[in-house]
């Protein structure tokens, strides 16, 4: 069979897939695919905020949710499940087989889905979303007038032709603070550089991990190291502090660990489980 006629056979099983869906199980493939949204949470707000039919009728939540898992079903949509340690939900991943049924049905590419422009600003999709989820919550707690996660905004110019690109940056008048947000994967020679670039535009370090478990086992001691490295008598008479968040405990305004030069370890701010009850949860 010649390319061409594969090509066709392709399009006939594609229009006959198409064909069996609902009107309405066709109008929220369409709006999530033109609106390229990744999160099923925000594609069924979506599509219940929008007519579905020249009659202006719009449709149910329930509607909404039963017509992404009949796409997923059908191959158009992957589902893949976030944990960013402040929320779990879930993103809708377009299959090749959805974005061709999309440029068959609709006559154009599809637009470009959320996680995959976060995967291309951040160094994961999972990274992006943290960074997301991060903004959303120090904006909760109205701790600055302007926060900013568009890394463009966000990259500030050092000396010797470094550059700086925060995660987050929230202002508040003539003061800002710097977040960065991590997984847990930078080796220490990296930690380090983002530490140092920090440093020498902020007396603050603040840094949220994705858990307390990650910022207890990783980031904890990757600071620890940083400190020895750049020298606690040089860091004290800077005025240097470390703000170590688990997401969680971000959300609760609570901070995880605190890092004050002029004391000899760092304050750990939740209360430690006992190690018997510890034992018993295992």
């Amino acid at each position: 069979m010649s390319n061409e006629n594969k090509t066709e056979l392709m399009a006939i099983e594609l229009n006959n897939l198409f064909s069996k869906l609902s009107a309405k199980e066709k109008f929220v493939f369409e709006t999530i695919v033109s609106n390229g949204i990744s999160e099923e949470k925000e594609a069924k707000e979506i599509a219940v905020n929008i007519p579905f039919d020249e009659n202006m009728r719009f449709i149910s939540k329930d509607t909404a949710w039963r017509a992404i898992i009949t796409l997923v079903k059908a191959g158009f949509f992957d589902l893949q499940s976030v944990q960013t340690g402040y929320r779990t939900f879930n993103i809708l991943k377009l299959t090749d087989v959805g974005a061709k049924l999309y440029r068959l049905q609709f006559r154009k590419e599809p637009a470009v889905q959320e996680h995959i422009r976060l995967r291309k600003e951040h160094a994961s999709y999972l990274h992006g979303y943290m960074v997301k989820d991060v903004a959303t919550i120090v904006e909760k707690k109205g701790w600055y007038t302007c926060i900013s996660t568009n890394r463009k905004q966000n990259k500030l110019k050092l000396s010797e032709g470094k550059m700086l690109i925060p995660d987050v940056i929230g202002k508040s008048g003539d003061k800002f603070d710097l977040y960065e947000v991590e997984c847990g994967n930078h080796n220490q020679d990296d930690f380090n550089d983002k530490c140092n670039k920090i440093m020498s535009v902020s007396q603050k370090i603040i840094i949220v991990g994705q858990n307390r478990d990650i910022v207890t086992r990783i980031l904890k001691p990757q600071v620890e190291k940083w400190i020895q490295t750049a020298g606690k008598n040089v860091l004290q008479m800077i005025g240097m502090k470390v703000y170590l968040f688990g997401m969680s405990d971000l959300a609760a305004g609570q901070i995880t660990y605190y890092y004050d030069m002029n004391l000899e370890e760092p304050i750990c701010c939740f209360k430690k489980p006992k190690k018997e009850e510890a034992t018993d949860e295992q």
